[in-house]
């Protein structure tokens, strides 16, 4: 059994053709995580542990919202990773605004500082961290 993205599409039908079963779930949003949760567990035969996996992950993602509601929303960047090869702080992937990430952030009362950017991830260098000045604060 093989799990993968949507847009492996390529990927997927060569490995269907080698006989393997392959399922793609998406990871584009907050429900589509959660949604994959059921579609692997329907697929392992496991649903009603996916079930309770999916209530908890619901459950905590909307306690979290409660306790940041009324909290100051400080302006973040994450980093999804960055060039290993390169030796040195070269380039950072971040999330953009049309990742689940930009979800994920604003759940825990966070602002992202690509917030308004139109991709779901950017790569940026170290001068590109410093004018996104991703320590500022503000409501």
């Amino acid at each position: 059994m093989i799990f993968l993205l949507p847009d492996h599409r390529e990927c997927l039908t060569k490995l269907e053709n080698l006989g393997l079963t392959c399922v793609a779930v998406p990871p584009y949003t907050v429900q589509d995580i959660l949604d994959s949760v059921d579609i692997i567990g329907k697929t392992c035969h496991v649903e009603d542990r996916a079930h309770s996996l999916r209530t908890e992950m619901s459950r905590r993602l909307s306690e979290i919202r409660k306790t940041v509601k009324n909290l100051p929303r400080p302006k973040v960047m994450l980093s999804i990773g960055r060039d290993l090869t390169a030796g040195k702080l070269d380039q950072v992937f971040i999330a953009g605004s049309r990742s689940f990430h930009q979800q994920l952030l604003e759940m825990a009362g966070g602002r992202n500082v690509l917030e308004n950017s139109t991709s779901a991830y950017s790569t940026i260098g170290p001068e590109g961290i410093i004018q996104l000045n991703p320590r500022s604060s503000s409501m």
